[in-house]
C-alpha cells in the first residue's frame, strides 16, 4: 500500500526569500520517516494567477486549466505543512490566493504551520491564517514550528537547524500523523460518512459532519478538539432544512 502524501507548501514567492531553505531543512528531516511520502509545492513555481474562476470554488466547476491543475495537485494530498513568513502581522497574498482557488479539495484534512520571521517567529501570520484554514474545513495541528530571527540561521543559502527547531519538527510530524489517522476514515468512508463543507447536519467548529451528536462528540474528544465538559451543539432547527450558505439562511 502506498504511503499517504504530505505536501509541504512554500508560501513565499519573492526573490531573496528564506522560505525555500527553511522548507528544504524541514523536508530533509521528515522525508525518510515511515508514515508519509513528502511532496514539495513551491508557490513560486506553481504561480497561479489571481483567482478568476466564474463559479464559486465549492461547486468544483472550474473553467481554467491552471485551476484544474491546482485542484488535481491539492486533491492528491492527504496532509499539509505550510511554510510561511510574516508580512505586516499577517500571511502572504500568494498563499491566500492559492487557498481561495479551491474548497472541497482542502476539506477534512490536517494541516500544520511552520512560520518564520523576526522577534515573533511569524506567529502573528499563523494566527491570522488560522480562521482561513478553518473556513476551508482544514483541521489545524496544535503543534507548530516557529522560527524567530530566521536570517541569523541561514548560511550560504541553507538553513542551519538547532535543537528547539528539531523538537518542533518532531512534534508537528507526530501531530499530523495523529490527525491523519483520525480524519482519513471519515474522508474515505470509514467509521462514518465523510465530512462535507458546507453540509446539513451537525456543526463543530469549522467541521460539518452528517452524523450523530454522540459520534461527533467521540471524534472531537479523540482529536483533542473538545475541552472536558463541553459538547458540540447542533445547528438551529430552522437552519437544518436548507444549506447553510443560502441567502435565506444568512438573512435570519
Amino acid at each position: 500500500m502506498s504511503k499517504p502524501l504530505l505536501q509541504v507548501i512554500i508560501a513565499s514567492v519573492r526573490q531573496g526569500r528564506v522560505g525555500k531553505p527553511v522548507a528544504d531543512y524541514i523536508v530533509g528531516a521528515i522525508e525518510n520517516r515511515e508514515k508519509f511520502a513528502v511532496e514539495v509545492i513551491d508557490l513560486a513555481e506553481v504561480n497561479p494567477p489571481l483567482m478568476d474562476e466564474p463559479n464559486h470554488p465549492r461547486l468544483g466547476r472550474y473553467t481554467h486549466d491552471h485551476t484544474k491543475a491546482w485542484s488535481a495537485t491539492i486533491s492528491r494530498g492527504d496532509a499539509y505543512l505550510i511554510v510561511l513568513p510574516e508580512y505586516n502581522f499577517s500571511f502572504t497574498g500568494p498563499l491566500k490566493n492559492a487557498l481561495d482557488h479551491l474548497s472541497k479539495e482542502w476539506a477534512g484534512k490536517p494541516v500544520a504551520l511552520a512560520s518564520y520571521g523576526g522577534i515573533s517567529g511569524g506567529l502573528r501570520a499563523a494566527t491570522a491564517l488560522s480562521p482561513v484554514l478553518g473556513a476551508l474545513g482544514l483541521v489545524t495541528a496544535r503543534a507548530a514550528i516557529a522560527i524567530p530571527w530566521v536570517r541569523t540561521h541561514v548560511e550560504h543559502e541553507a538553513f542551519v537547524g538547532y535543537e528547539a527547531i528539531d523538537a518542533s519538527i518532531d512534534a508537528v510530524y507526530a501531530e499530523l500523523v495523529r490527525l491523519h489517522d483520525l480524519l482519513a476514515g471519515r474522508r474515505h468512508g470509514g467509521a462514518g460518512r465523510s465530512p462535507r463543507w458546507p453540509a446539513h447536519g451537525t456543526q463543530f467548529g469549522h467541521l460539518v459532519f452528517d452524523t450523530s451528536l454522540d459520534e461527533l462528540h467521540a471524534f472531537a474528544r479523540a482529536a483533542g478538539l473538545l475541552r472536558p465538559g463541553l459538547r458540540p451543539r447542533p445547528l438551529r432547527r430552522r437552519w437544518r432544512a436548507m444549506p447553510i450558505w443560502s441567502p435565506r439562511a444568512r438573512s435570519r
